[in-house]
């Protein structure tokens, strides 16, 4: 994905398995753009690309007073590399807050808040699936508090984004087993019948 000089937010995405060989790439987002725009990475997985250039998932140039202007938030960075070394962002210009960020070198971008770097994420590591594991660190470990207004109900796979009363890191919220039972009628302030809602566990 190539932004340039232009106002974004990437959400509920799995961006998977890319290369770019461009130098001053990123393997799945390359962000050339000024500081009047902004870039918001919000619940994705960016996860198994490759760059010959610089940040194997994510890297951003271009603002001349060298203020942050891509955020990422409650998202999975993981398995992108650069000439077959782990590197996952380039540029001081991202800010990363709430998400995994495999061995992260904070050098390389500014860690904000409740960085992961380490431990089990997915089910399947290597598959292409992206379940959260049963003891996934990416569990109940997102904030809503910069993003509420921006996501969607669902994740990716159409599940309720929120299932333990706090959302989860990445594309995909971990669904346990929910066995309800609803009894009798439900109604409005006036006493009809409704008949055409929905319910969302957690939420």
């Amino acid at each position: 994905i190539y932004i340039n000089h232009s106002s974004i937010n990437i959400v509920n995405c799995i961006i998977d398995n890319n290369y770019c060989a461009y130098v001053n790439s990123g393997g799945a987002i390359f962000i050339d753009t000024s500081n009047l725009k902004t870039v918001n990475i919000i619940n994705c997985n960016i996860t198994n690309n490759r760059a010959a250039g610089y940040g194997g998932a994510i890297s951003a140039r271009g603002a001349s007073s060298n203020t942050p202007y891509v955020s990422i938030y409650n998202s999975i960075l993981s398995g992108n590399t650069i000439n077959n070394s782990k590197e996952q962002l380039h540029g001081q210009l991202i800010n990363a807050y709430n998400s995994f960020i495999e061995d992260a070198v904070t050098g390389d971008f500014n860690a904000q808040e409740n960085l992961i770097i380490q431990g089990v994420v997915f089910s399947n590591p290597g598959g292409t699936d992206f379940q959260l594991a049963a003891n996934s660190v990416a569990i109940n470990a997102g904030n809503l508090e910069y993003v509420a207004d921006l996501l969607p109900k669902t994740d990716i796979l159409g599940n309720p984004r929120i299932n333990q009363n706090r959302i989860d890191i990445g594309a995909i919220e971990y669904q346990t087993d929910i066995i309800s039972k609803i009894t009798g009628k439900v109604v409005d302030e006036h006493g009809e019948a409704v008949t055409n809602f929905e319910l969302y566990p957690g939420i």
